[in-house]
């Protein structure tokens, strides 16, 4: 039987180390822009709840609920939206509404005690 032999391949080994390098090279610019568009869509919703305070300042509460509700829309996890949101819907007379807005909040940052504090008055008041 006849030996088959295969050519041999002889490379540049630095033009082979490029090509290894370069799927390397590729991942590492993923990993770091992949964070930015969560940032620019944090930042936006922080926008929308800043127009939305606004809005609550110069009692144009319609106005305030809607910037609050784009705000969470953009970032569900932004428990400031929802705990302006809970304040709004109690200037609103929704107390229903503004306990489950502030649960939100409180549940997106336990460390809230303002919006911990409204819904324990909320649940308390509910309660009698």
């Amino acid at each position: 039987m006849k030996e088959t032999r295969f050519p041999q391949r002889t490379g540049n080994p630095a033009r082979i180390a490029g090509f290894l390098r370069l799927p390397l090279i590729v991942v590492l610019v993923l990993a770091t822009l992949a964070p930015l568009p969560a940032c620019y869509h944090s930042a936006r919703a922080k926008e929308h709840v800043e127009k939305g305070n606004g809005y609550a300042a110069k009692n144009q509460l319609a106005e305030a609920e809607s910037e609050y509700r784009q705000a969470i829309t953009i970032d569900p996890k932004l428990g400031d939206a929802y705990d302006r949101l809970g304040l709004v819907e109690l200037r609103q007379d929704r107390p229903t509404a503004a306990a489950t807005s502030f649960s939100r909040a409180v549940e997106l940052d336990p460390k809230n005690l303002e919006a911990r504090l409204r819904l324990g008055n909320l649940l308390v008041s509910a309660a009698q």
